[in-house]
């Protein structure tokens, strides 16, 4: 992977990588702490290399890792999931009912985030 602007190599860590914007051609990589990288990836690259358990396409521009979506809210025709450093990312109405099932079932890790821990009771 190579930084979109200067084409160094650069190396992300997808534990705290909380989704993926398109932008033209490239694309920017938010980490969970507010980080940006312009990479010289598009979606589709993405999402043939990441972890179909973990990440999700909820739109023609996002791709999120299901680990760092803390909620949902539906809006009408579409939705909006919640991260949970309290950042709102779009969810089309494509991809709003394979999200929302998605999201009934808790990715694989270690520990289980605050979402699923509320939705067992």
């Amino acid at each position: 992977m190579r930084h979109a602007i200067t084409d160094e190599p650069l190396e992300l860590n997808t534990e705290t990588l909380a989704y993926i914007e398109a932008v033209g051609k490239y694309s920017i990589a938010h980490d969970i702490n507010g980080k940006a990288h312009s990479v010289a990836l598009a979606l589709n690259e993405w999402q043939q290399n990441l972890e179909p358990a973990l990440f999700f396409r909820v739109h023609k521009s996002f791709i999120l890792n299901l680990r760092h979506v803390y909620d949902w809210r539906n809006n009408g025709k579409d939705a909006v999931a919640v991260l949970t450093n309290g950042k709102e990312v779009p969810v089309s109405r494509l991809y709003k009912h394979t999200f929302r099932e998605r999201c009934l079932v808790p990715p694989p890790r270690e520990k289980v985030n605050f979402l699923y821990e509320i939705s067992l009771f």
